[in-house]
């Protein structure tokens, strides 16, 4: 959880054209982490 808030920090905070592949990446990120038993 505090990993994918800044993950979603530094993201946002990169200055990335093409949000859309941005946000899919995140979700993907999110997804990826709240399955793995850590």
């Amino acid at each position: 959880s505090g990993l994918t808030k800044l993950t979603h920090l530094r993201l946002a905070n990169n200055n990335i054209s093409d949000t859309s592949a941005l946000s899919g990446l995140t979700e993907i990120i999110d997804l990826d982490l709240s399955g793995n038993p850590v």
